[in-house]
């Protein structure tokens, strides 16, 4: 599956399954450069990149040919803010409420 913006590098890092068949995966989208290029700082996170996380539906995953899209998703900034994040989602939790 391509996500993310176009001549851009995306990576999933975490995936968490839920009961309806559903997934929710986490990681960084519009990265820059190749994946080759893409460095990793002491502490695991990617030097650069947006951090995101996107749900995709049970139809998308049980399919014979990967997701087009998803479900919905989240990124933390659109890269015109100051105070926007760089990094990755290295890790989800789903709570039930």
């Amino acid at each position: 599956m391509n996500y993310g913006t176009a001549g851009t590098v995306s990576g999933l890092e975490s995936v968490a399954f839920l009961a309806d068949g559903s997934v929710i995966v986490g990681g960084f989208t519009d990265g820059e450069g190749e994946m080759s290029e893409q460095y990793f700082k002491s502490g695991g996170q990617i030097g650069f990149g947006k951090p995101f996380i996107a749900k995709i539906a049970e139809a998308d995953i049980s399919g014979s040919t990967a997701p087009t899209s998803v479900e919905w998703s989240y990124s933390l900034g659109d890269g015109t803010d100051s105070n926007d994040y760089t990094g990755s989602t290295k890790a989800l939790r789903i709570s039930s409420a």
